[in-house]
């Protein structure tokens, strides 16, 4: 059996240094997000590309058709999101990003990694009932914890926490482990193109 894993938002910085990592620990990849994978960046590793908006349930939905008969979903990372420009906008505090804003946001940050989470939850099960050790980790951010900007993007951020603390007893008792990471700031081509106008937030921070 391939022991396979499956990667939202896999062709962003720290989403393709997972499915990299992967990959080189003798795991089958699919790396799902709504960009193109930038050029030759999987190249010679058993990573499979597949363009998908994991905002849309039936485009979530068919990432798992890729998985054939002899695959095991092993593992399930949920990196898609980001900090929206709009939000970054807002710099007076008191002219916070427009309700829309706020919930393209927590669709993004906090309603996509349910939706992926929720489509893979069978497998897994499966997967531990054949004594395997599936997971699912949920990527988070300091943001959950500290004033860094991005109203929905922090509450998004919190809330991804809150789902694993709901949800770690009952899937535990499945055999499926579930975590939140939460980085610091990560320098990644997107977070220079979002802060090219401020060249000292990096050092700042």
């Amino acid at each position: 059996m391939n022991q396979c894993v499956i990667i939202s938002g896999a062709h962003g910085g720290i989403g393709s240094a997972a499915a990299v990592a992967f990959a080189q620990h003798g795991f089958n990849v699919l790396a799902a997000d709504i960009a193109d994978a930038p050029a030759n960046i999987f190249d010679g590793l058993p990573i499979r590309s597949i363009k998908a908006d994991v905002t849309d349930e039936s485009q979530v939905a068919d990432i798992f058709t890729h998985l054939g008969p002899q695959d095991t979903l092993a593992h399930v990372i949920a990196v898609a999101g980001g900090l929206l420009p709009l939000e970054k906008a807002a710099v007076d505090p008191l002219d916070i990003a427009p309700v829309e804003v706020f919930n393209d946001s927590l669709k993004l940050n906090l309603v996509a990694p349910y939706i992926l989470l929720r489509n893979s939850l069978k497998l897994l099960e499966q997967n531990a009932a054949a004594g395997g050790t599936p997971s699912v980790c949920l990527i988070s951010s300091i943001n959950a914890f500290a004033s860094y900007g991005g109203p929905g993007y922090s509450a998004a951020k919190s809330g991804l926490i809150g789902l694993v603390n709901q949800l770690c007893g009952p899937l535990g008792k499945a055999g499926i482990r579930i975590n939140a990471v939460a980085p610091g700031t990560v320098i990644t081509d997107r977070t220079r193109e979002l802060y090219a106008d401020n060249p000292n937030h990096f050092e700042r921070l």
